[in-house]
C-alpha cells in the first residue's frame, strides 16, 4: 500500500522574508504605541499634580455640590472640607 501522507515542505525563503518583515512591522508599531503611551500618561500625571489644575478640579467639584443642594460635610470624598 502506498503512503498517502504528506509532509510539508519546509518553508522557502521569500516566505520567511515575509515573517521577518511582518514581525518587524509589529514589533515597530507596538514600539510606537508603547511611545505614545508613554508620552500620554507623563502628560496626564504632570497636569493633574498642577496646583492650578488641583484648585480649579477643587472649587468645580465643590460648586457642583453646593448645587446639587448638599453641604460640604457631605462630601463622600472629604475633598470640600478644607475650603
Amino acid at each position: 500500500m502506498a503512503d498517502t501522507t504528506t509532509q510539508a515542505a519546509p518553508a522557502s525563503a521569500p516566505a520567511k522574508k515575509q515573517r521577518g518583515a511582518l514581525f518587524y512591522v509589529l514589533a515597530t508599531a507596538g514600539a510606537i504605541s508603547a511611545l505614545l503611551l508613554c508620552c500620554c500618561a507623563m502628560f496626564t500625571l504632570a497636569m493633574v499634580t498642577s496646583p492650578d489644575f488641583q484648585e480649579g478640579f477643587t472649587e468645580g467639584y465643590c460648586e457642583g455640590l453646593a448645587e446639587e443642594g448638599l453641604s460640604y460635610d457631605e462630601d463622600p470624598f472629604g475633598i470640600c472640607q478644607n475650603y
